[in-house]
């Protein structure tokens, strides 16, 4: 995650206004093993993508961050920094939880991953990380875009259960 700034505008107040771009970027080969450049499992295609979907969410609130503020004329690159810093230690620490509640020994936890993936949309849906460490009752009605289904009218349940199955 990281961020450009544009020159500033002074205000009658004497404080500082900037227009910022944050940008959140992931190296593809991430999702390659070098040692083989094979494509990892389904499985880890998932988890990484969590890791850069957490990422996403963090990018978004260092926006609403840096943008909403307003800085003094001769400290402001310490107060940005600050506030980068502040936001980006409570990103790491998102990043290890995931990453310990998840794969806490290197094998795969599906079911923690699952309540992972239900956390992080609803982050994303909501454009906030306090689903972060929810528990599952609180993330539960979250569901992706393929699982909505809707049924015709006059249809029966039944039917609809058999023609949305995988």
């Amino acid at each position: 995650i990281y961020f450009v700034a544009d020159s500033g505008k002074q205000k009658e107040n004497g404080r500082v206004t900037f227009k910022f771009s944050v940008k959140c970027a992931f190296q593809s080969r991430a999702f390659v093993r070098e040692s083989t450049k094979q494509e990892h499992s389904n499985y880890v295609l998932i988890h990484e993508q969590d890791h850069y979907d957490i990422a996403l969410t963090y990018a978004s609130m260092l926006q609403n961050v840096l943008s909403t503020g307003d800085y003094s004329g001769d400290k402001y690159s310490e107060e940005i920094d600050k506030r980068y810093d502040d936001l980006m230690k409570t990103y790491y620490k998102t990043q290890e939880d995931y990453d310990h509640e998840v794969n806490p020994d290197g094998t795969e936890d599906k079911p923690k991953q699952y309540l992972w993936d239900m956390r992080i949309r609803k982050c994303l849906q909501n454009n906030t990380t306090q689903y972060f460490s929810s528990p599952e009752i609180a993330v539960q009605d979250v569901r992706a875009p393929w699982q909505v289904v809707k049924r015709l009218p006059g249809g029966k349940v039944l039917p609809v259960v058999v023609r949305t199955r995988p």
